[in-house]
């Protein structure tokens, strides 16, 4: 499976056969700090690769974990410095896994908690349950349809409910008005 990046135009700028298989997911952000959206995140299915990041002239990091397949991918700020520059990345092991970097080329994990679910997780999303400023993961759980919150800068939970039947997608929202979707 090819990464094809096109100008406008519809003419290539390049290609990379780095990636193994089928992508799941694919995300854009800045995760340099440039100001410009012109990195993007790409999860493998099964078959391939954890996640791979590239920028404006290609392929620049895989983690040397293996994470599995990457079932769903954010990015958010997570360490509190005001970038989106973490991506937060929920693999097939049942591990939430973040990782950050603070010019888009070197990346270091940040946390993952390992062993903290007991089945796959269908969705992550970006909520600030604390209102803190720092983004913290909503997550859905796929057998059990339990539905967690953990927080962005260690992992730990927050809470965990079961609210019945079909837990499969989370979003957050300023549901109290306060200035945060939480």
């Amino acid at each position: 499976e090819l990464v094809n990046v096109y100008y406008p135009n519809g003419s290539l700028k390049y290609s990379d056969s780095t990636p193994q298989d089928v992508a799941l997911k694919t995300i854009v952000g800045d995760l340099n700090g440039d100001g410009f959206e012109n990195e993007f995140v790409r999860g493998d299915d099964y078959q391939g690769d954890n996640f791979l990041v590239y920028n404006e002239t290609g392929f620049i990091f895989e983690p040397s974990d293996d994470l599995g397949y990457a079932q769903d991918i954010v990015i958010g700020d997570f360490d509190g410095d005001g970038n989106n520059d973490e991506i937060a990345v929920v693999s097939n092991d049942y591990y939430v896994h973040v990782y950050n970097t603070t010019d888009g080329i070197i990346w270091d994990q940040m946390w993952n908690n390992t062993g903290m679910f007991s089945d796959i997780i269908n969705e992550i999303t970006i909520l600030d349950i604390n209102s803190d400023g720092v983004d913290d993961i909503g997550v859905t759980i796929s057998e059990s349809d339990n539905v967690s919150v953990i927080y962005g800068d260690n992992g730990s939970f927050v809470w965990n409910i079961d609210p019945g039947e079909g837990a499969h997608t989370i979003v957050g929202a300023d549901i109290d008005n306060d200035g945060f979707n939480n």
